[in-house]
């Protein structure tokens, strides 16, 4: 017997393929925060310039990997997890618990 691909009705009557419990708070958080990035950054540019490129880096790091990871998990693209760890991963650049 060979292995098909599910059709999508399928699909969505797996319970792992509805976003509920955890993964819904996540992406809720995620969204809230990438909206008050970019509200952020349209009507207090100035003031967000004035604190320093620095956080002005973090601060685009932020928003552009929230909005990432709620497009991602929307699409239900398998590198999802991977891709969310990255950020936070032991070794990455910023991160002071090297192996």
């Amino acid at each position: 017997m060979a292995w098909r691909d599910m059709t999508e009705q399928e699909a969505t009557t797996r319970p792992e393929a509805r976003l509920g419990g955890a993964l819904l708070w996540m992406v809720l958080a995620a969204a809230v925060l990438c909206t008050v990035v970019v509200a952020g950054s349209l009507f207090a540019f100035e003031q967000l310039r004035q604190i320093g490129i620095k956080y002005m880096i973090a601060v685009g790091f932020a928003g552009v990997w929230s909005a990432v990871f709620v497009v991602m998990t929307l699409l239900r693209l398998r590198a999802t997890p991977l891709v969310a760890s990255a950020a936070s991963s032991p070794g990455s650049p910023g991160d002071s618990r090297r192996p």
